[in-house]
C-alpha cells in the first residue's frame, strides 16, 4: 500500500496531504510546541522515502527528524481568517522525497490565542497514524525505528542489495499477476463514473485528460472552498439515535444529502462512497495501514428523517470487507513494475468517477488536542491535494472536485471537513457553507459553520 501511495506521488508530481489543525482561543507555549515539534521526528513521521536505483524495486525508508524549526508567522491574522490561513500552508510544498515530508506552522490570531497546522504527506502516513504519533509526541513516547540515514548507501551496495529483494519477491510477483483480472473486475464494480461524466470516465489518462495538462497559464488558479463543522458530541449523538443510527451513519446519510446537492452522483442518481478501514496494529510501522470498503446509498430526502436503511447497508458492506480487501490487495506486489503512465490513468478515472472518501477516524485520544501541553477549542482533520496549483483547467476537465470528506471525535465535539468546488470553479465558501447548512438543517443538526 505505501508503494501504491509514493507511486501516485511520482507519477503526478504532486500527492495527497493530511492536514491537522488545532485553534486556541488562549495564547500558545511556543516552548511546549517546539518539544512537541522535536518528539515529531522522533515518531512514526520521522521518515522519508529513499528510491531504489533499480527501477522496478521498492522504495525504503530512511531517517529524516522533520524541519529545523516551526514555521510561526511574524503577523496576527483575525480568527475569521484561519481557514484562508489553513489553505495557504497546504499550498506550501510537502514532499515525501526530497523532503519536507512533514512541516508545522503557527499563526497568532488577533484579541489572542492561535491556530497551529501540522501538514504530512500521505505517502509517508495515514491518518490513523497521524493521530498515533501526535499522541505519542504530546506523551514524550519516542520510537527508534532504526532507519538508516538518507543516502548511507553506496550505489554498488544499493544494487547488491536491492537486487535481491527483488530475487526474493519474484514468487509473490508472480502470484500476483494471476489475480489482476479480478482485482479490475473489482474494482469496475465499484468505481462508477459520474452523472454526465460517462465519457470522460471513459476517456481518462489521455493526452487530453485534467492531469496531463500542467500549464499554469491555461487558465486562472481556482482556490478550493473548505468548510469546518463542528458539533456538540451529545447533541450529534442524540440526533443519531432519534433517526435509527449510529455516529457513523448520520455522517454517511449527511455525505449522501450533500452528495445529491451537489449532483455528486452516478447515473442512476446514488451516492458512491470509498470509505477507508484502519487495520494498523500495536508496533506497525507501515506508513499506510489501511484497506477500504465501497459504499453506494440512496441520497434521496427520506435518509434525512430515518437511517435505518444507511445503517443496513453499512453493515452489509463490512460483511464483504475481507472478500473486497483480498481482490483489491492481491496485486500490490506489481505496483513496483507499474509504470507511471498507467499510474496517471488510474488517478483519472478516480477524478471522474462518482466515488467520494469518507474517513471516520472514529474517538481521539484526548492527547491529540494539547500539542502544548494545553487543550485547543477545536481540532479537525482534513485531505488536500493541489493546493495552489489548481487552474480552471484541471477543474473543469474533472468535472469539478470533491476532496475526501474526514470526521472524528475529540474534546466533546464532532468535526467534519469538507473541501468541494463545481466544474466551473465558481463555488465560494459562502455558497458551500450555505448547502451545507441546508443540509445540516435536513438532519435537524445545529452546528457552528466556518
Amino acid at each position: 500500500m505505501d508503494e501504491s501511495f509514493f507511486l501516485d506521488f511520482r507519477a503526478e508530481g504532486h500527492g495527497p496531504v493530511i492536514q491537522f489543525t488545532w485553534i486556541y482561543e488562549h495564547d500558545v507555549d511556543i516552548d511546549a510546541l517546539r518539544r512537541f515539534h522535536r518528539n515529531l521526528g522522533k515518531s512514526l513521521m520521522g521518515r522519508r522515502i529513499e528510491r531504489s536505483p533499480i527501477p522496478f524495486c521498492r522504495a525504503r525508508w530512511v531517517a529524516w527528524p522533520g524541519p529545523e524549526d516551526i514555521d510561526i508567522a511574524g503577523d496576527v491574522r483575525a480568527r475569521a481568517d484561519v481557514t484562508s490561513w489553513t489553505y495557504e500552508q497546504a499550498a506550501r510544498p510537502i514532499d515525501p522525497e526530497a523532503g519536507p515530508s512533514w512541516r508545522m506552522a503557527v499563526q497568532p490570531l488577533s484579541g489572542g490565542g492561535a491556530a497551529v497546522t501540522l501538514l504530512a504527506a500521505h505517502a509517508v502516513i495515514d491518518g490513523v497514524g497521524m493521530l498515533i504519533a501526535v499522541a505519542d509526541a504530546v506523551n514524550g513516547a519516542i520510537r527508534d525505528l532504526g532507519y538508516p540515514a538518507p543516502r548511507s548507501r553506496t550505489k554498488m551496495q544499493a544494487w547488491l542489495r536491492d537486487s535481491r529483494a527483488v530475487l526474493r519477491d519474484l514468487p509473490r510477483v508472480a502470484q500476483a499477476l494471476v489475480t489482476v483480472p479480478f482485482a479490475a473486475r473489482s474494482l469496475q464494480d465499484h468505481v462508477r463514473p459520474r452523472a454526465g461524466r460517462t465519457a470522460a470516465f471513459a476517456r481518462s489518462g489521455s493526452k487530453q485528460s485534467t492531469l496531463a495538462r500542467r500549464d499554469p497559464a491555461v487558465n486562472r488558479m481556482i482556490t478550493i472552498p473548505s468548510v469546518m463543522i463542528y458539533v456538540d458530541i451529545d447533541h450529534w449523538d442524540e440526533r443519531a439515535q432519534a433517526l435509527g443510527g449510529t455516529s457513523n451513519s448520520l455522517f454517511l446519510g449527511l455525505a449522501s444529502r450533500l452528495c445529491d446537492a451537489v449532483r455528486w452522483v452516478d447515473e442512476d442518481g446514488m451516492a458512491n462512497f470509498t470509505i477507508p478501514v484502519n487495520q494498523r496494529e500495536p508496533g506497525d510501522t507501515r506508513g499506510n495501514a489501511l484497506t477500504g470498503l465501497q459504499l453506494t446509498l440512496d441520497p434521496s430526502p427520506s435518509v434525512a428523517s430515518d437511517l435505518r436503511g444507511v445503517r443496513a447497508a453499512l453493515k452489509a458492506a463490512l460483511s464483504t470487507l475481507g472478500e473486497t480487501r483480498t481482490k483489491l490487495e492481491a496485486p500490490l506486489p506489481l505496483i513496483p513494475f507499474v509504470p507511471a503512465f498507467a499510474s496517471h490513468r488510474f488517478q483519472a478515472v478516480l477524478l471522474n468517477s462518482a466515488n467520494l472518501t469518507c474517513s471516520n477516524v472514529g474517538d481521539i485520544d484526548p492527547a491529540v488536542n494539547r500539542p502544548d501541553g494545553t487543550d485547543a477549542q477545536h481540532f479537525s482533520v482534513r485531505f488536500m491535494r493541489m493546493a495552489g496549483q489548481l487552474t480552471g483547467s484541471h477543474v473543469s476537465e474533472a468535472g469539478g472536485l470533491f476532496f475526501p470528506v474526514a470526521t472524528g471525535r475529540i474534546a466533546g465535539e464532532v468535526f467534519i471537513s469538507i473541501s468541494y468546488v463545481d466544474r466551473d470553479g465558481s463555488t465560494t465558501a459562502e455558497g458551500l457553507t450555505d448547502i451545507i447548512g441546508s443540509v445540516l438543517n435536513e438532519f435537524g443538526v445545529t452546528a457552528s459553520v466556518e
